[in-house]
């Protein structure tokens, strides 16, 4: 990173500079010395964090070499892990559920509804440990039973009542169900909620799902398919976010959301039953816990489906106790178990939520719901006392839900991290003058010492964007995709905590690498955690940048970096997951992809291409499936280039990012740009461009042109040469929301445009995504004319 020169010219800058190491320097000699140089020791040196054995070059945890962590003592299961945290703190808050009172639009027929909430409502571990005793048993009255088998195998063959799905936004009420169903050794299948009628249907069918927990407003919809489901016989439905009054630019006299009648008992031949109506059956029976074994089936997580028809993939007991003890032996320094605060919104059914929450209630850590749209007040609003509604930002009646539960500890995807910084400096710039100065003072300063010492009087500046989040952030997890080293330094620095990136898949139980504390570098996704074991598999088929193969004995990188070994990630160790559920009309493929990933002596091909630096650390440099060859035979590595390019001013994060496309018949790359229109429009009022809509501004050559240098300029020294795009095509964001969405819209995962977990789905933007929508068959738009025609615009190499 590099000092912009208006500041190093800046006589004031310095002077503030100055004051601050004389403030610091004062601390420091008087009262500070001792305690600053063990904090700069420890910072500075994040120290040899694995061990490789020399003649496998098997990567390991540094505390276990001899043995992986398999569980903790007395936490052999997932259940157990719940069960043994309601034991030892169950009198802590476990779970906040903000009350939904309805929603907001400032007008009839206005685009943007935030919802309104009022106060939160708290459950402690012993009332959650009961709630979910209950709800296994009511599960027994509803006719399903304990799973006995004891392999992939027997799992597979069966056609017992022993699946729940799990159909449903992240919730205390989607906890207590896999606890509930746990405790009886039910196994549990996961579905997006975002996920369309025809993905729930082949996922109840493949399962063999006799029950499955929804939204109040899919229980038609899902009953409507009762021909098609042949073993579906109840749906337990929930009220997250139904119901409530509708504001429309006045207030309400009331703060009470009206009462949601019961639905029928029974539609189209299926029982339909309220969730707490099954705690109520449990409640009535004498019937013990079934515990599971830890070779017991735990979950059937189906995966996003970015690269075609979701797989299940197959989660034993055994996997998320391992993954658990894991994620508890690398945070050990991190934290008080019973104090700390966890922020649960991004989805439960993907792996990185799922091991975050089980991992945080077994810290004894209180757990606040949120879903990503109401994480602040640009999506939520506060019912106050008198019926009318806030919307401003405030932590003793907060509207979003990052104030209102003051989370210690948050995931999130980059997407999300990229967001948060784009919406801070959009704030400064439009405040501007002194406020953006000390801004970029403080900045400069405290991510420049950020090694070496603490800025005591210009980190003050952080402190009104630190209490955005409620100001008691410690520390933030990034994962699901490579994250930008300028929004992980950016983040770092003005919210004062450490970000680090963790790295698995949902094919490893979430086990994989995660970066330490201490380890302030970009780039680096960390070290193996306690449970499993790491190697780099030689691919002298696929080639980096340069056209060399990637081997396992390379000792440095395509630009000269020092590495030690290169390859294909491969992860094996007591995390790493069963396999694809094989069953049904795939069987035979499943069984056949499982033989492809899961070799024989246990390791499990991730198709994600890496390298170990010096220190044990893992680097990613992109997945197999997204280093494309171009025309003159080089790669060029997708993914990079859109962490890399989704920084600059120009890309609305909010609405998807940057898509890069690539292949053989081309000599560079295009892109297509999610643009920020307030900032294009600054740039078409400078060059004094005259539009009359938002589409013909972005269809205007000179912005593309715009955005075209500032992305290559924002890639230039991050990115080989040959990562550079041609041209790209700008897209307004205001086409439809939700599905089918149109070349005009936002991607997100309502329209099809992004998988549930919000990684960018190629294939949907590129050919269109198909689905079922009210009994009839629907395909989005799709970007293959405007692809092509970028295509014609990249000049041939000379």
């Amino acid at each position: 990173m590099s000092v912009p020169a208006r500041l190093l010219c800046n006589p004031f800058a310095w002077l503030l500079w100055i004051l601050d190491f004389a403030i610091w320097l004062v601390y420091f000699i008087v009262v500070g010395w001792v305690l600053h140089l063990k904090d700069a020791l420890v910072r500075k040196k994040p120290g040899q964090q694995t061990y490789a054995q020399d003649e496998a070059l098997v990567w390991r945890n540094a505390d276990f070499k001899k043995s992986l962590l398999p569980h903790t003592p007395d936490c052999e299961t997932g259940w157990k892990c719940i069960k043994n945290a309601c034991d030892l703190f169950g009198n802590n808050r476990a779970m906040g559920t903000r009350k939904f009172c309805g929603t907001w639009r400032q007008e009839k027929g206005h685009k943007i509804v935030k919802k309104v909430f009022g106060e939160s409502n708290w459950i402690t571990y012993n009332q959650f440990y009961g709630r979910a005793l209950d709800f296994g048993k009511g599960l027994l009255k509803l006719g399903m039973v304990p799973s006995t088998a004891q392999s992939k195998a027997e799992f597979e063959e069966s056609d017992i009542a022993d699946t729940l799905l799990l159909w449903e936004n992240t919730s205390a009420e989607w906890m207590t169900a896999l606890a509930g169903a746990f405790s009886q050794s039910m196994v549990v299948a996961t579905s997006y909620a975002t996920l369309g009628m025809d993905g729930v249907c082949e996922s109840v069918n493949q399962c063999d799902c006799r029950v499955v927990v929804c939204n109040r407003s899919e229980v038609e919809n899902l009953a409507a398919q009762k021909k098609s489901l042949k073993h579906l016989t109840t749906i337990i439905y929930t009220d997250l976010h139904c119901g409530g009054t509708e504001w429309f630019g006045r207030q309400k006299n009331t703060s009470e959301a009206p009462k949601l009648e019961p639905l029928p008992d029974q539609i189209n031949g299926v029982r339909v039953i309220h969730f707490e109506d099954v705690i109520a059956l449990g409640m009535k029976m004498t019937d013990e816990p079934t515990e599971p074994s830890s070779n017991n089936m735990a979950v059937v997580m189906y995966t996003s489906g970015s690269t075609g028809k979701p797989k299940g993939v197959l989660i034993s007991h055994a996997n998320i106790a391992a993954s658990v003890a894991a994620l508890k032996n690398h945070f050990s320094g991190w934290g008080v178990p019973g104090e700390e605060t966890y922020l649960a919104y991004l989805p439960a059914a993907h792996i990185l939520e799922l091991c975050c929450e089980i991992g945080m209630l077994s810290f004894g850590a209180s757990v606040g719901y949120a879903d990503p749209r109401t994480l602040s007040s640009t999506g939520a609003g506060r019912l106050m006392a008198d019926g009318s509604v806030s919307f401003e930002p405030s932590l003793t009646h907060a509207p979003g839900a990052i104030q209102e539960f003051a989370p210690t500890c948050m995931a999130a995807v980059p997407k999300i991290w990229d967001i948060l910084k784009k919406g801070i400096e959009q704030k400064v710039d439009q405040k501007g003058g002194v406020v953006k100065f000390l801004f970029d003072v403080a900045f400069t300063a405290v991510s420049y010492n950020a090694s070496f010492r603490k800025c005591p009087l210009l980190g003050l500046i952080f402190k009104s964007v630190q209490k955005m989040t409620g100001g008691r952030l410690k520390l933030g997890i990034s994962g699901g995709g490579p994250i930008s080293g300028d929004v992980q330094t950016f983040i770092r620095t003005v919210f004062g905590m450490p970000l680090i990136q963790g790295y698995a898949l949902t094919e490893t139980c979430c086990a994989g690498t995660v970066q330490r504390t201490n380890d302030g570098r970009n780039g680096v996704v960390g070290a193996p955690v306690s449970s499993v074991e790491i190697r780099l598999a030689s691919c002298k088929d696929c080639t980096d940048r340069n056209g060399n193969p990637y081997l396992d004995s390379d000792t440095q990188h395509f630009d000269g970096t020092p590495c030690r070994g290169r390859g294909e990630v491969h992860i094996r160790g007591h995390s790493v997951s069963l396999g694809y559920y094989a069953k049904g009309d795939q069987r035979a493929s499943l069984l056949k992809k499982t033989a492809e990933e899961f070799d024989s002596e246990g390791w499990f091909h991730t198709g994600d291409i890496g390298l170990f630096t010096p220190d044990g650390s893992l680097k990613l440099v992109d997945r197999l499936k997204n280093l494309v060859k171009l025309k003159g035979g080089e790669y060029v590595a997708l993914e990079q280039m859109e962490a890399v390019f989704g920084t600059s001013k120009f890309v609305n994060g909010i609405n998807g990012g940057v898509m890069v496309y690539a292949d053989g018949d081309m000599d560079r790359s295009v892109a297509l740009v999610q643009v920020n229109l307030a900032v294009l429009k600054e740039f078409a009022a400078s060059q004094n461009i005259q539009f009359s809509t938002d589409e013909e501004l972005c269809a205007n050559p000179a912005c593309a042109a715009a955005v075209t240098s500032d992305l290559n300029r924002i890639g230039k020294g991050k990115l080989s040469a040959l990562e550079v795009i041609s041209t790209c095509h700008l897209i307004s964001g205001e086409g439809s929301k939700t599905f089918p969405g149109d070349v005009f819209s936002p991607w997100n995962p309502e329209n099809g445009f992004l998988t549930a977990s919000n990684k960018t789905d190629r294939s949907a933007i590129k050919n269109g995504k198909r689905k079922e929508v009210g009994g009839k068959d629907i395909t989005s738009d799709n970007f293959t004319a405007i692809i092509d025609k970028l295509k014609k615009f990249v000049p041939p190499r000379r």
